[in-house]
Protein backbone atom coordinates (compact mmCIF):
# COMPACT_ATOMS: atom_id res chain seq x y z
CA UNK A 1 0.00 0.00 0.00
CA UNK A 2 1.39 3.44 -0.96
CA UNK A 3 -0.01 6.59 0.61
CA UNK A 4 0.88 9.97 -0.86
CA UNK A 5 1.33 12.33 2.09
CA UNK A 6 1.16 15.34 -0.24
CA UNK A 7 -2.53 14.69 -0.86
CA UNK A 8 -3.44 14.52 2.82
CA UNK A 9 -4.92 17.69 4.29
CA UNK A 10 -4.98 18.39 8.00
CA UNK A 11 -8.54 19.19 9.10
CA UNK A 12 -9.04 22.46 10.94
CA UNK A 13 -8.94 22.19 14.71
CA UNK A 14 -6.67 19.15 14.77
CA UNK A 15 -3.09 19.65 15.88
CA UNK A 16 -0.25 18.28 13.78
CA UNK A 17 0.83 15.90 16.57
CA UNK A 18 -2.69 14.54 17.06
CA UNK A 19 -3.10 14.18 13.33
CA UNK A 20 0.03 12.04 13.05
CA UNK A 21 -1.26 9.76 15.84
CA UNK A 22 -4.56 9.30 14.03
CA UNK A 23 -2.76 8.81 10.72
CA UNK A 24 -0.50 6.05 12.15
CA UNK A 25 -3.47 4.28 13.76
CA UNK A 26 -5.38 4.22 10.46
CA UNK A 27 -2.25 3.04 8.64
CA UNK A 28 -1.84 0.09 11.04
CA UNK A 29 -5.46 -0.92 10.51
CA UNK A 30 -5.08 -0.74 6.73
CA UNK A 31 -1.86 -2.78 6.71
CA UNK A 32 -3.40 -5.38 9.02
CA UNK A 33 -6.43 -5.68 6.78
CA UNK A 34 -4.23 -6.24 3.74
CA UNK A 35 -1.97 -8.79 5.51
CA UNK A 36 -4.66 -11.08 6.91
CA UNK A 37 -7.27 -13.22 5.16
CA UNK A 38 -10.04 -13.95 7.65
CA UNK A 39 -12.42 -16.85 7.18
CA UNK A 40 -15.67 -15.92 5.52
CA UNK A 41 -18.05 -17.01 8.27
CA UNK A 42 -21.08 -16.20 6.13
CA UNK A 43 -20.08 -18.34 3.17
CA UNK A 44 -22.08 -21.52 2.68
CA UNK A 45 -18.85 -23.14 1.46
CA UNK A 46 -17.09 -22.73 4.82
CA UNK A 47 -17.57 -25.86 6.98
CA UNK A 48 -19.27 -25.23 10.30
CA UNK A 49 -16.45 -27.03 12.17
CA UNK A 50 -14.03 -24.34 10.95
CA UNK A 51 -16.07 -21.48 12.37
CA UNK A 52 -17.73 -23.16 15.36
CA UNK A 53 -16.20 -26.51 16.32
CA UNK A 54 -18.39 -27.08 19.37
CA UNK A 55 -21.57 -26.46 17.40
CA UNK A 56 -20.49 -28.84 14.64
CA UNK A 57 -19.15 -31.51 17.02
CA UNK A 58 -20.53 -31.08 20.56
CA UNK A 59 -18.06 -32.35 23.18
CA UNK A 60 -20.59 -34.64 24.82
CA UNK A 61 -21.02 -36.57 21.57
CA UNK A 62 -17.65 -36.23 19.83
CA UNK A 63 -13.91 -36.27 20.32
CA UNK A 64 -12.47 -33.77 17.85
CA UNK A 65 -9.31 -31.83 17.10
CA UNK A 66 -8.60 -29.16 14.48
CA UNK A 67 -5.16 -28.31 13.09
CA UNK A 68 -4.15 -25.92 10.32
CA UNK A 69 -1.16 -25.33 8.06
CA UNK A 70 -0.03 -25.25 4.45
CA UNK A 71 0.61 -28.94 3.75
CA UNK A 72 -2.52 -31.11 3.70
CA UNK A 73 -0.80 -34.39 4.63
CA UNK A 74 1.13 -32.79 7.50
CA UNK A 75 -1.96 -31.01 8.81
CA UNK A 76 -4.07 -34.18 8.73
CA UNK A 77 -1.32 -36.18 10.46
CA UNK A 78 -1.00 -33.47 13.10
CA UNK A 79 -4.74 -33.65 13.77
CA UNK A 80 -4.64 -37.46 14.04
CA UNK A 81 -1.63 -37.34 16.36
CA UNK A 82 -3.22 -34.71 18.60
CA UNK A 83 -6.45 -36.70 18.81
CA UNK A 84 -4.42 -39.80 19.65
CA UNK A 85 -2.81 -37.97 22.55
CA UNK A 86 -6.29 -37.72 24.05
CA UNK A 87 -6.16 -41.49 24.62
CA UNK A 88 -2.72 -41.41 26.31
CA UNK A 89 -1.31 -44.02 23.92
CA UNK A 90 1.34 -43.90 21.20
CA UNK A 91 -0.84 -43.97 18.09
CA UNK A 92 2.06 -44.71 15.73
CA UNK A 93 3.26 -47.67 17.80
CA UNK A 94 -0.32 -48.88 18.16
CA UNK A 95 -0.80 -48.74 14.39
CA UNK A 96 2.53 -50.51 13.75
CA UNK A 97 1.62 -53.30 16.18
CA UNK A 98 -1.70 -53.87 14.40
CA UNK A 99 0.01 -53.81 11.02
CA UNK A 100 2.64 -56.36 12.09
CA UNK A 101 -0.03 -58.71 13.44
CA UNK A 102 -1.97 -58.45 10.20
CA UNK A 103 1.15 -59.13 8.12
CA UNK A 104 2.03 -62.27 10.02
CA UNK A 105 -1.53 -63.56 9.93
CA UNK A 106 -1.90 -62.87 6.21
CA UNK A 107 1.64 -63.94 5.33
CA UNK A 108 2.44 -60.54 3.83
CA UNK A 109 5.84 -60.52 5.52
CA UNK A 110 6.81 -63.82 3.92
CA UNK A 111 7.52 -65.42 7.31
CA UNK A 112 4.11 -66.29 8.68
CA UNK A 113 3.37 -69.73 10.04
CA UNK A 114 -0.23 -70.91 9.69
CA UNK A 115 -1.64 -71.37 13.18
CA UNK A 116 -5.32 -70.57 12.80
CA UNK A 117 -7.99 -73.12 12.06
CA UNK A 118 -11.47 -72.39 10.73
CA UNK A 119 -12.88 -71.91 14.23
CA UNK A 120 -10.69 -68.88 14.93
CA UNK A 121 -12.16 -65.52 13.93
CA UNK A 122 -9.44 -63.15 12.77
CA UNK A 123 -11.82 -60.66 11.14
CA UNK A 124 -11.39 -58.15 13.93
CA UNK A 125 -7.59 -58.14 13.62
CA UNK A 126 -7.94 -57.36 9.93
CA UNK A 127 -10.46 -54.60 10.72
CA UNK A 128 -8.05 -53.05 13.17
CA UNK A 129 -5.33 -52.93 10.55
CA UNK A 130 -7.62 -51.20 8.05
CA UNK A 131 -8.62 -48.45 10.50
CA UNK A 132 -6.87 -45.10 10.23
CA UNK A 133 -3.76 -45.35 12.40
CA UNK A 134 -5.36 -48.23 14.28
CA UNK A 135 -8.24 -46.11 15.58
CA UNK A 136 -11.62 -47.60 14.70
CA UNK A 137 -14.13 -44.93 13.70
CA UNK A 138 -11.58 -42.15 13.23
CA UNK A 139 -12.45 -39.78 10.39
CA UNK A 140 -10.58 -36.84 8.91
CA UNK A 141 -11.89 -33.92 6.85
CA UNK A 142 -9.95 -31.03 5.33
CA UNK A 143 -10.85 -27.62 3.91
CA UNK A 144 -8.74 -24.95 2.24
CA UNK A 145 -9.48 -21.29 2.88
CA UNK A 146 -9.66 -19.73 -0.62
CA UNK A 147 -8.53 -16.36 0.76
CA UNK A 148 -5.07 -17.46 1.91
CA UNK A 149 -4.84 -21.19 0.98
CA UNK A 150 -4.47 -22.18 4.63
CA UNK A 151 -5.57 -25.80 5.11
CA UNK A 152 -7.78 -26.81 8.04
CA UNK A 153 -8.13 -30.47 9.08
CA UNK A 154 -10.45 -31.97 11.67
CA UNK A 155 -9.97 -35.46 13.12
CA UNK A 156 -13.04 -36.70 14.93
CA UNK A 157 -14.67 -39.75 16.50
CA UNK A 158 -18.27 -40.27 17.58
CA UNK A 159 -18.41 -41.36 21.22
CA UNK A 160 -21.53 -43.54 20.96
CA UNK A 161 -20.36 -45.29 17.80
CA UNK A 162 -16.88 -45.72 19.29
CA UNK A 163 -18.20 -47.30 22.48
CA UNK A 164 -20.18 -49.86 20.48
CA UNK A 165 -17.36 -50.72 18.08
CA UNK A 166 -14.57 -50.85 20.67
CA UNK A 167 -16.67 -52.93 23.06
CA UNK A 168 -17.32 -55.38 20.22
CA UNK A 169 -13.64 -55.40 19.22
CA UNK A 170 -12.54 -56.15 22.78
CA UNK A 171 -15.08 -58.94 23.07
CA UNK A 172 -13.86 -60.58 19.86
CA UNK A 173 -10.21 -60.19 20.81
CA UNK A 174 -10.82 -61.73 24.23
CA UNK A 175 -12.30 -64.76 22.51
CA UNK A 176 -9.36 -65.09 20.11
CA UNK A 177 -6.85 -64.75 22.96
CA UNK A 178 -8.65 -67.45 24.93
CA UNK A 179 -8.57 -69.77 21.91
CA UNK A 180 -4.87 -69.15 21.37
CA UNK A 181 -4.13 -69.93 25.02
CA UNK A 182 -6.20 -73.13 24.90
CA UNK A 183 -4.45 -74.24 21.71
CA UNK A 184 -1.03 -73.49 23.20
CA UNK A 185 -1.81 -75.76 26.15
CA UNK A 186 -2.24 -78.64 23.70
CA UNK A 187 1.33 -78.14 22.48
CA UNK A 188 3.27 -77.63 25.71
CA UNK A 189 7.01 -77.87 25.22
CA UNK A 190 6.88 -76.91 21.55
CA UNK A 191 7.74 -73.78 19.63
CA UNK A 192 4.18 -73.84 18.29
CA UNK A 193 2.92 -73.13 21.81
CA UNK A 194 5.29 -70.17 22.09
CA UNK A 195 4.19 -69.04 18.65
CA UNK A 196 0.53 -68.92 19.67
CA UNK A 197 1.21 -67.24 22.99
CA UNK A 198 3.43 -64.68 21.29
CA UNK A 199 0.53 -63.69 19.02
CA UNK A 200 -1.84 -63.76 22.00
CA UNK A 201 0.53 -61.38 23.81
CA UNK A 202 0.62 -58.94 20.89
CA UNK A 203 -3.15 -59.11 20.54
CA UNK A 204 -3.49 -58.52 24.29
CA UNK A 205 -1.27 -55.42 24.03
CA UNK A 206 -3.53 -54.10 21.30
CA UNK A 207 -6.66 -54.96 23.29
CA UNK A 208 -5.32 -53.22 26.39
CA UNK A 209 -5.02 -50.10 24.23
CA UNK A 210 -8.54 -50.60 22.90
CA UNK A 211 -9.82 -50.65 26.46
CA UNK A 212 -7.91 -47.45 27.22
CA UNK A 213 -9.53 -45.80 24.20
CA UNK A 214 -12.92 -47.08 25.32
CA UNK A 215 -12.44 -45.46 28.72
CA UNK A 216 -11.73 -42.07 27.12
CA UNK A 217 -14.78 -42.33 24.87
CA UNK A 218 -16.94 -43.19 27.87
CA UNK A 219 -15.52 -43.73 31.34
CA UNK A 220 -18.57 -45.72 32.37
CA UNK A 221 -17.92 -48.18 29.51
CA UNK A 222 -14.33 -48.97 30.56
CA UNK A 223 -13.91 -52.68 31.24
CA UNK A 224 -12.46 -52.94 34.73
CA UNK A 225 -11.50 -56.58 34.20
CA UNK A 226 -10.53 -58.31 30.95
CA UNK A 227 -10.91 -62.07 30.60
CA UNK A 228 -7.14 -62.53 30.12
CA UNK A 229 -6.30 -59.99 32.85
CA UNK A 230 -3.77 -57.92 30.85
CA UNK A 231 -0.96 -58.25 28.31
CA UNK A 232 1.63 -58.71 31.05
CA UNK A 233 -0.19 -61.82 32.25
CA UNK A 234 0.01 -63.28 28.73
CA UNK A 235 3.72 -62.44 28.61
CA UNK A 236 4.23 -64.53 31.75
CA UNK A 237 2.49 -67.46 30.03
CA UNK A 238 4.78 -66.95 27.02
CA UNK A 239 7.88 -66.99 29.21
CA UNK A 240 6.65 -70.17 30.92
CA UNK A 241 6.08 -71.76 27.51
CA UNK A 242 9.61 -70.90 26.40
CA UNK A 243 11.00 -72.56 29.54
CA UNK A 244 9.15 -75.76 28.61
CA UNK A 245 11.13 -75.96 25.38
CA UNK A 246 14.31 -78.01 25.65
CA UNK A 247 16.94 -77.94 22.91
CA UNK A 248 19.54 -80.70 22.88
CA UNK A 249 22.84 -79.36 21.54
CA UNK A 250 25.18 -81.69 19.68
CA UNK A 251 28.54 -80.29 18.61
CA UNK A 252 31.30 -82.01 16.66
CA UNK A 253 34.78 -80.58 16.28
CA UNK A 254 34.53 -78.64 19.53
CA UNK A 255 37.51 -77.50 21.64
CA UNK A 256 37.05 -77.73 25.42
CA UNK A 257 33.28 -77.19 24.97
CA UNK A 258 33.86 -73.62 23.85
CA UNK A 259 31.46 -73.86 20.90
CA UNK A 260 28.90 -75.71 23.01
CA UNK A 261 29.07 -73.01 25.67
CA UNK A 262 28.56 -70.24 23.10
CA UNK A 263 25.43 -71.94 21.72
CA UNK A 264 24.10 -72.71 25.21
CA UNK A 265 24.46 -69.17 26.52
CA UNK A 266 22.90 -67.65 23.41
CA UNK A 267 19.82 -69.89 23.60
CA UNK A 268 19.46 -69.51 27.37
CA UNK A 269 19.25 -65.70 27.05
CA UNK A 270 15.91 -66.28 25.28
CA UNK A 271 14.54 -68.16 28.28
CA UNK A 272 14.84 -71.57 26.58
CA UNK A 273 16.50 -74.50 28.34
CA UNK A 274 19.26 -76.60 26.81
CA UNK A 275 20.86 -79.99 27.43
CA UNK A 276 24.07 -81.43 26.09
CA UNK A 277 23.46 -84.25 23.62
CA UNK A 278 20.43 -85.39 25.60
CA UNK A 279 16.70 -85.71 25.07
CA UNK A 280 14.92 -82.55 24.06
CA UNK A 281 11.91 -81.27 22.15
CA UNK A 282 14.35 -79.97 19.57
CA UNK A 283 17.95 -80.57 18.57
CA UNK A 284 20.64 -78.20 17.45
CA UNK A 285 23.24 -80.06 15.42
CA UNK A 286 26.43 -78.09 14.97
CA UNK A 287 29.94 -78.71 13.72
CA UNK A 288 33.17 -76.77 13.55
CA UNK A 289 35.76 -77.84 11.00
CA UNK A 290 39.25 -76.32 10.88
CA UNK A 291 41.75 -77.16 8.17
CA UNK A 292 45.30 -75.92 7.70
CA UNK A 293 46.03 -73.92 4.57
CA UNK A 294 49.25 -73.97 2.60
CA UNK A 295 50.82 -70.56 2.82
CA UNK A 296 53.66 -68.97 0.93
CA UNK A 297 53.96 -66.45 3.73
CA UNK A 298 56.90 -67.44 5.89
CA UNK A 299 55.70 -65.30 8.77
CA UNK A 300 52.02 -66.27 9.09
CA UNK A 301 50.17 -69.57 9.16
CA UNK A 302 46.53 -69.72 8.07
CA UNK A 303 43.56 -72.01 8.66
CA UNK A 304 40.09 -72.17 7.17
CA UNK A 305 37.12 -72.72 9.47
CA UNK A 306 33.58 -73.82 8.66
CA UNK A 307 30.80 -73.47 11.23
CA UNK A 308 27.52 -75.21 10.43
CA UNK A 309 24.36 -75.51 12.51
CA UNK A 310 20.83 -76.79 12.02
CA UNK A 311 17.81 -76.65 14.33
CA UNK A 312 15.39 -79.57 13.91
CA UNK A 313 12.22 -80.66 15.69
CA UNK A 314 11.48 -84.05 17.27
CA UNK A 315 10.64 -85.44 13.82
CA UNK A 316 13.97 -84.21 12.44
CA UNK A 317 12.22 -81.54 10.35
CA UNK A 318 14.66 -78.68 9.81
CA UNK A 319 13.49 -75.30 11.09
CA UNK A 320 16.52 -73.27 10.03
CA UNK A 321 20.17 -73.81 9.22
CA UNK A 322 23.25 -71.85 8.26
CA UNK A 323 26.87 -72.35 7.21
CA UNK A 324 29.59 -69.79 7.95
CA UNK A 325 33.24 -69.97 6.87
CA UNK A 326 36.34 -67.82 6.85
CA UNK A 327 40.09 -67.66 7.42
CA UNK A 328 42.23 -66.99 10.46
CA UNK A 329 45.98 -66.46 10.65
CA UNK A 330 48.74 -66.21 13.22
CA UNK A 331 52.48 -66.63 13.65
CA UNK A 332 52.05 -70.34 14.33
CA UNK A 333 49.43 -72.87 13.32
CA UNK A 334 48.28 -73.57 16.89
CA UNK A 335 47.41 -69.94 17.53
CA UNK A 336 45.79 -69.69 14.11
CA UNK A 337 43.48 -72.56 15.11
CA UNK A 338 42.74 -70.90 18.45
CA UNK A 339 41.91 -67.65 16.67
CA UNK A 340 39.50 -69.54 14.38
CA UNK A 341 37.69 -70.94 17.43
CA UNK A 342 37.46 -67.44 18.93
CA UNK A 343 35.94 -66.13 15.72
CA UNK A 344 33.42 -69.00 15.76
CA UNK A 345 32.47 -68.21 19.37
CA UNK A 346 31.93 -64.54 18.54
CA UNK A 347 29.94 -65.43 15.43
CA UNK A 348 27.63 -67.70 17.41
CA UNK A 349 26.94 -65.00 19.98
CA UNK A 350 26.42 -62.19 17.46
CA UNK A 351 25.81 -62.08 13.72
CA UNK A 352 25.92 -65.83 13.13
CA UNK A 353 23.68 -68.09 15.18
CA UNK A 354 22.27 -65.41 17.50
CA UNK A 355 20.97 -63.44 14.52
CA UNK A 356 19.42 -66.50 12.87
CA UNK A 357 17.84 -67.69 16.13
CA UNK A 358 16.44 -64.21 16.89
CA UNK A 359 14.95 -63.93 13.38
CA UNK A 360 13.45 -67.39 13.76
CA UNK A 361 11.76 -66.52 17.06
CA UNK A 362 10.51 -63.20 15.69
CA UNK A 363 8.94 -65.00 12.75
CA UNK A 364 6.76 -67.10 15.05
Amino acid sequence: MVIDNDLVEIPLGISSKLYHIIFLFVLVLLVSACASSPIDTHSSLTPLWVTDLNKAFPDNAWLRVVERGTDKSAVENAAITKLGQTFHIDIRSFSLLNHQMYERISGADGKSVAIFDDSLDITQIVELNSAIDGLIGLRVESWTNPRDNVIYSVAYMNREEGVFRYTEAIRKNERIIAQLIDEARLHIGTIKAAQMLNLAYELAESTDNLNTILGVLSLSSLKQSLSYDNAQAIKVLLQDALREIIIAINVTGDANNRVLRAFTETINTKGIRTVQAGEGNYALDASLKIEDLDSNNSQFQFVRYTLEFSLVDSNRVELFSRSINGRAGHLNISEARNKAIQVAETTIRTTGFAESFKSFLESL
